[in-house]
């Protein structure tokens, strides 16, 4: 019985450190002249993606990041509202249920991301 525990809680853990997921996903301003995307790593299961927002054409290494509880960077997860041709809310839906929302905004070619704190609405990301 110990020797099947033991082997239980080895392949979980080999398990647990496979799984390695690289996402990205893009979006368009309603004009077409600004495109950003977001760029997530997961490196395993239980981990958070680490992510990443960004412009079209800039270095990666550049862009803001934050880390987010999430199994997938989807559609379903993932949610892009332009309020101008400059500024997006972003919306991920963590696997609680729960959001967290950030506000993007360009202003010549630079890039200001800001945490918004919502109480942690649960309503769908449609």
């Amino acid at each position: 019985m110990k020797q099947i525990l033991i082997s239980f809680l080895v392949s979980l853990a080999l398990y647990s450190c496979t799984g390695k997921k690289e996402m990205s996903i893009y979006s368009s301003s309603p004009d077409g002249s600004l495109s950003i995307f977001i760029s997530g790593i997961k490196p395993n299961l239980v981990d958070p993606f680490t992510v990443r927002f960004g412009l079209k054409g800039m270095e990666l290494s550049e862009a803001p990041s934050t880390e987010i509880y999430s199994s997938d960077l989807n559609e379903k997860t993932v949610n892009f509202e332009w309020e101008t041709n400059q500024r997006c809310l972003i919306r991920f839906k963590q696997q609680d249920g729960k959001y967290k929302s950030f506000v993007m905004d360009v202003d010549s070619e630079t890039l200001s991301v800001n945490e918004l704190h919502l109480n942690n609405l649960s309503e769908d990301v449609e």
